[in-house]
């Protein structure tokens, strides 16, 4: 060192030079920050507005919900009203449907009574048909007979006496 003083600056300027060259060292081979200091304090201040936001989203988010879910049990409560609908309508139509095969039944029944009637109706006029000419046929047998017993009665009385 000199008495004039010009080792100090120097060394001083030395120490400057290592200490700059240290930190670039580590500045050089540092992965790189993906946040720095002032964004993070930017984050932090920011940080209440995106709370209010993501607040606002969550509220948003849950009257969505409750309207979803009001609308859910509405539907829910008109279904089950038209489930209980349809099933009084079912259980009628049942009724009605009972009704109906009782009155078919009972028509079936008065139509099988209505066709043995006309059978034996029919089978009446065939056995009165059949006597009625039955009876017919032997009055004209007996007209007949009587016709020719006459012309047989007459014949001999000509052959006999010599009639008129």
């Amino acid at each position: 060192m000199n008495k004039s003083g010009k080792s100090f600056p120097n060394s001083f300027l030395f120490s400057v030079m290592l200490l700059a060259a240290a930190i670039g060292s580590f500045a050089a081979f540092a992965e790189p920050a993906e946040a720095g200091f002032f964004d993070r304090i930017q984050d932090i201040y920011e940080a209440p507005d995106k709370l209010e936001a993501l607040e606002s989203k969550y509220e948003e988010a849950t009257d969505e919900l409750q309207r979803q879910t009001e609308t859910f049990l509405q539907e829910k409560t008109e279904l089950l009203e038209k489930n209980d609908a349809m099933m009084m309508q079912n259980e009628q139509l049942a009724g009605q449907n009972e009704a109906l095969a009782e009155q078919n039944r009972a028509l079936l029944e008065r139509m099988q009574i209505l066709e043995e009637r006309q059978e034996r109706r029919a089978e009446l006029t065939r056995k009165l048909a059949y006597g009625a000419g039955a009876v017919l046929g032997l009055f004209l047998l007996y007209v007949l007979s009587v016709r020719f017993w006459r012309f047989l009665a007459w014949r001999r009385q000509r052959q006999m006496g010599g009639g008129a």
